[in-house]
């Protein structure tokens, strides 16, 4: 399990996306300032998702998965007209609220075991029967699938690609940056170029 140990015992804060990339919080909240001097509340690890994955109940009462992003909000399915990348708006987004509102729901988020199976994916399983499976989709060398860090620090970063692991060494600005950013501190398309400016 390697990293994910660290995962253990850790709560679940809060689930949500920027573009198509899925990220949640998991651990003790704490506010933090970004390299502009702006405060936000990270959580102490993060999960950042770039592949398919579901969220899911064993009653199967309630289901989230990545291609949920692509449909709006009524669940009633694909449209040609509809832009999914408005926050709020499609099924992804309108799953993630109702599950964060929950307060029964997502105080049994609590991690009770973590796994990574020979092709990489991931399963957290929580104590209340929700389980967060991601599926390695691509496997091409620079293709990123998923990312688990700690939020507060200078540690690596554990880098799922489409070939295997990667550790990353980022500076604690950056990082701070980075969630600011993919928590909706700046619109999607600044947050694209200002990934690629500080090499995410």
């Amino acid at each position: 399990m390697g990293k994910l140990e660290e995962l253990m015992g850790q709560k679940l804060q809060y689930i949500g996306r920027t573009c198509d990339i899925c990220w949640l919080g998991f651990g003790n909240l704490k506010v933090e300032t970004d390299n502009k001097g702006k405060q936000c509340i990270t959580a102490e690890y993060a999960l950042h998702i770039q592949s398919s994955f579901r969220l899911w109940d064993k009653n199967k009462q309630f289901c989230i998965g990545f291609s949920d992003v692509f449909n709006p909000g009524g669940g009633d399915g694909h449209s040609d007209d509809f832009d999914w990348s408005i926050q709020g708006s499609n099924f992804y987004d309108k799953k993630a609220k109702a599950l964060q509102e929950n307060r029964e729901q997502m105080n049994g988020m609590v991690v009770a075991a973590t796994e990574i199976n020979e092709m990489n994916d991931l399963k957290i399983t929580f104590i209340n029967g929700f389980k967060l499976e991601t599926f390695s989709d691509c496997f091409c060398e620079d293709v990123e699938l998923w990312r688990f860090f700690e939020s507060r620090t200078d540690k690596n970063i554990w880098w799922q690609w489409g070939v295997g692991f990667k550790d990353i060494k980022i500076h604690k600005s950056g990082i701070i940056a980075m969630q600011t950013i993919l928590m909706g501190a700046v619109n999607d398309k600044k947050a694209v170029f200002y990934l690629l400016w500080i090499g995410l």
